[in-house]
């Protein structure tokens, strides 16, 4: 299964990417900043990275040098919405040393589902998702099992604000 290391620091933006990648059939794992995410590139290599620009410790901008150095063909996709003018000139500066492609937040589920296909050269259907603004993140067939690199999410009534544009 291909395997996609989501790296935000914001805990929900992060779990609501890797649910999306998981429903959208690949398997995904999680790292909070750049430090951490390549200490997991170094154990397991992905097959993708997604990454945020602004975060603690190390950012986006230098994971993404560090990850070119290392390993120039992993295919990696930079976000952020730090204000849409700061955005984009962080986004910029993420695609000109090295992100393959860029994408502003909120991003949107079948934008993001249809970059990774795209970047991975793979056609991925979306597994039985009807998220839609009256649906919260749990599953009619009740909650999946915690399993490597997953962790159950957690659908608070103060989340659906900033969950609806992520689940577009």
């Amino acid at each position: 299964m291909t395997r996609i290391l989501v790296v935000d620091d914001d805990d929900l933006v992060r779990e609501t990417l890797v649910h999306i990648l998981i429903r959208g059939g690949y398997e995904a794992v999680s790292a909070q900043d750049g430090r951490d995410a390549l200490a997991r590139c170094h154990e397991n290599p992905p097959d993708l990275i997604l990454t945020d620009i602004i975060m603690p410790d190390q950012d986006g901008i230098e994971m993404i040098i560090e990850m070119r150095q290392k390993n120039a063909t992993v295919p990696i996709i930079a976000i952020s919405g730090g204000g849409q003018a700061k955005a984009m000139q962080f986004l910029d500066a993420a695609r000109m040393l090295g992100a393959d492609k860029i994408l502003s937040k909120p991003v949107k589920q079948a934008e993001l589902l249809a970059v990774v296909s795209e970047l991975l050269g793979a056609t991925v259907t979306l597994k039985s998702t009807a998220v839609n603004e009256n649906r919260d993140l749990s599953s009619k067939t009740g909650p999946r099992k915690r399993g490597a690199g997953f962790r159950q999410l957690q659908h608070r009534p103060r989340d659906s604000g900033r969950l609806r544009p992520l689940l577009q």
